[in-house]
């Protein structure tokens, strides 16, 4: 028999998703890959039939999302950076509303983590 456990619906969580291009960290090679925020975490998977994801990144570890100012550097638009503690992950999304739907997804739901009366300022004094 198998040993299917049915997994409590993520659905529920899930804030935001889609497909996005990001960076490769080692061969700095750009990959469409399928990103998934929810309440706690970020992860991108190779396609939304994956169900293990390559990567997750806790939200309590990025610092912040914002549009990408190197961009021309990097010769892609609607570039946004997730910054974490270890590295910075380049995103690039489909359209420019797509990049600031994601960068305010991202940040809301750090914003939701970290609690009321918890601003990032007042965590750095």
């Amino acid at each position: 028999g198998s040993m299917f456990t049915p997994k409590p619906p993520q659905d529920s969580a899930v804030i935001k998703a889609g497909y996005c291009v990001k960076q490769g960290a080692v061969m700095k090679n750009w990959k469409r890959r399928y990103f998934q925020l929810d309440e706690n975490t970020i992860g991108y998977f190779k396609s939304e039939l994956e169900k293990e994801p390559l990567r997750v990144i806790p939200l309590k570890e990025v610092h912040k999302v914002q549009e990408c100012k190197q961009s021309d550097i990097m010769m892609r638009d609607n570039l946004f950076e997730i910054v974490t503690t270890s590295r910075t992950f380049y995103v690039q999304a489909d359209s420019p509303e797509e990049m600031h739907s994601w960068i305010k997804a991202v940040s809301g739901a750090i914003v939701a983590q970290r609690g009321p009366g918890r601003s990032a300022s007042s965590e750095h004094p």
